[in-house]
């Protein structure tokens, strides 16, 4: 967990919830040191309780954060 990450999270002024939920379970995942972290799409729907992919993945886009798709 990255509590530098958390904390830059929790002062974004974002336009929706469901956002800055994804963006903190992101940086809740993340390394302290890299900022890095690898959940998986579906990890992140069951923690944040999002039923769509698709909008994981257009929260994520739409600040431009890259996301990579695995196996």
């Amino acid at each position: 967990m990255s509590s530098k990450l958390l904390g830059h999270v929790w002062d974004l002024d974002l336009p929706d919830s469901t956002t800055k939920l994804i963006l903190l379970r992101l940086a809740d995942n993340a390394n302290d040191e890299t900022g890095e972290c690898f959940p998986s799409l579906a990890y992140l729907q069951d923690k944040c309780s999002i039923k769509s992919k698709t909008t994981i993945r257009l929260a994520l886009t739409k600040y431009k954060i890259r996301i990579y798709f695995g196996h």
